[in-house]
């Protein structure tokens, strides 16, 4: 038995290279890198070098030089997917089904010699689709009573005992393949323009541009990346390489930060704005140069009026080190400094309160790191003890006036829409506390999310329900797992279970979308992802062509499945 799983285990670890899945490196030979199957079939090099995988039992997996990978969907009902690896000489077929939350594929072996294997493969050739997005499998039903199997990595067994031997052939039931997109059994709907627009990238430029709600594009695909809309400004990367904002119209207009003594500063990170405030890193030379600028591009303030390390020349005297975003006219920021600076001298910047025009309104004390975040809408601060670069990773809360209220001792701590923190105790368990650290929901839940649409995902006796703001019971725990959303709704929650009364949850071996009182909204099986949401859309990745589009909340095609990336909709003026 310990041959036949070594052999799995050396198979799985050329699968789940190629998927992006955890690998390792191999006593014998370097790792490889993976390459994604694009859509219509076509095939990718997946690696060009002699594997020889050692996996700790003795056993040694010896595969050829040059493999191709395919993803497809493994059934009509596109509930799971599978990857197939071909030799260059097509005398090896490794086919892995490949399970999201705990990769642990199956691996089947067959030559080309094998005409059912052969069928098969010209069948995926046809149908392939992307490997970026794989459905979980449940395993133990998957390979349940198939005896065929069981017989053929019995002959596997002996065959890796001596590869001299001829291949086993495999003549189990192949798969069928899938039938049917997303777009062709959704009810459509035609949205009109609310000024809203998502950021996409075109699947046939592979360049990044803007829609509005109705499909159209409001602004081209020109650029190389691109991100939503805040304040009415857009951060996005240009065909140089360089970054800028734009407004509405796709127009440059902050197309690099300018000083009050006219020195310029080129972009280089993404950044939103709030309050008509954004603190941005900049190309300086250094790394965590962060400077706040309005909505034109004009510098604001610097941190020349912050204190500065203690005979350390290397922290600058004019740019933040972390700057947050504003929160009811405060942040929190502190002058740059870095590790090696921090090692030498013993110390740090102390992170300090300021104001919308840099003053100092309180000090926190140096022996906290405050969270890069900012203020949350309680006017709470996440700290930790030991500063950015040591310390334990316990968290505690601290106050507008820089006074520590939640001592540092949650392994765990996030800010819900309600105004509660979930918290993970020293002990592991979860449960919500609120800003002075009074345990408002007990810590008796083994993980949960953070409070969105009234309710929080928690985990009971290993499966997920909801629970209310006063702990109790909504939605009976019967699901595999939750997943959160990336939402542009809130900008303090960032990923949330629910959004706009719509969350994601997974039913058996599916991912659908169900309401705040848990009746089903969207349980398709030619879609197999639902990702970006807000305004009212849910961006969803059509199973067949593996593309994305949006949906409206109710579960209507709004935008078909075009796209290779989507983001949120927001409001872009």
């Amino acid at each position: 038995m310990k041959k036949l799983l070594s052999i799995i285990l050396a198979c799985c670890l050329l699968a789940l290279a190629a998927c992006g899945g955890p690998s390792s490196q191999t006593a014998s030979s370097g790792a490889a890198s993976g390459a994604h199957a694009s859509g219509g079939g076509r095939n990718v090099p997946f690696a060009d070098t002699e594997w020889t995988y050692y996996d700790g039992y003795g056993v040694t997996l010896e595969a050829p030089s040059t493999w191709t990978l395919y993803c497809y969907p493994e059934t009509a009902s596109a509930t799971m997917n599978a990857v197939l690896m071909v030799s260059e000489a097509e005398d090896i077929f490794i086919r892995c089904y490949v399970n999201e939350m705990d990769p642990q594929p199956f691996v089947i072996l067959s030559p080309s010699e094998n005409s059912e294997a052969q069928l098969f493969f010209e069948h995926v050739q046809e149908t392939a689709i992307r490997a970026d997005d794989f459905p979980p499998v449940d395993m133990s039903e998957l390979t349940e009573g198939d005896e065929a199997v069981a017989e053929f990595l019995l002959m596997l067994e002996e065959y890796n005992a001596n590869p001299k031997n001829p291949l086993p052939e495999y003549t189990g039931t192949l798969p069928t393949g899938s039938s049917g997109g997303a777009s062709g059994a959704l009810e459509p709907v035609l949205l009109s323009d609310d000024g809203c627009l998502a950021a996409v990238q075109d699947a046939d430029t592979g360049l990044y541009g803007y829609i509005d709600k109705t499909g159209a594009w409001r602004i081209e695909p020109q650029f190389q990346r691109a991100y939503g809309f805040s304040g009415g400004r857009a951060m996005v990367q240009l065909e140089g390489g360089s970054w800028a904002y734009i407004d509405s119209t796709g127009a440059a207009v902050i197309p690099e930060v300018r000083d009050t003594d006219g020195s310029t500063y080129q972009l280089k990170s993404s950044v939103k704005f709030r309050e008509g405030i954004a603190a941005v890193e900049i190309e300086t030379g250094n790394d965590y140069d962060n400077i706040y600028i309005d909505t034109d591009g004009s510098v604001l303030f610097s941190a020349s009026g912050l204190p500065k390390v203690t005979g350390s020349s290397y922290a600058s005297t004019y740019f933040f080190g972390f700057a947050s975003n504003f929160t009811s006219g405060k942040a929190v920021a502190a002058r740059r400094v870095n590790e090696s600076t921090d090692a030498k001298m013993g110390s740090e910047d102390a992170p300090v309160i300021i104001d919308t025009n840099g003053n100092i309104l309180a000090e926190i004390s140096k022996e906290y790191y405050a969270d890069e975040n900012g203020f949350d809408p309680n006017m709470m601060v996440k700290v930790k003890p030991g500063g950015p670069f040591h310390g334990d990773d316990l968290y505690g809360l601290c106050d507008e006036s820089g006074n520590v209220v939640v001592p540092c001792e949650y392994p765990y701590l996030k800010y819900c829409e309600n105004g509660l923190y979930l918290a993970q105790n020293k002990s592991g368990a979860y449960g919500f506390i609120d800003k002075n650290g009074s345990v408002a929901i007990d810590f008796e839940f083994e993980e949960a999310g953070i409070f969105s649409c009234g309710l929080a995902p928690v985990r009971i006796d290993g499966l997920w329900g909801f629970i209310d703001g006063d702990g109790s019971v909504v939605i009976e725990p019967k699901y595999v797992d939750v997943s959160g959303a990336t939402t542009g709704a809130d900008p303090y929650l960032g990923v949330c279970t629910f959004w706009e009364g719509v969350g994601k949850v997974k039913d058996g071996d599916r991912w659908i979308l169900i309401d705040t009182e848990g009746n089903v909204i969207m349980d398709d099986p030619s879609i197999s992802g639902y990702f970006y949401c807000g305004s009212g859309m849910v961006a969803y990745m059509d199973a067949e062509s593996g593309l994305l589009g949006y949906l409206t909340t109710d579960g209507k095609l709004a935008v078909e499945a075009r796209f290779t990336e989507a983001d949120t909709f927001y409001p872009a003026g």
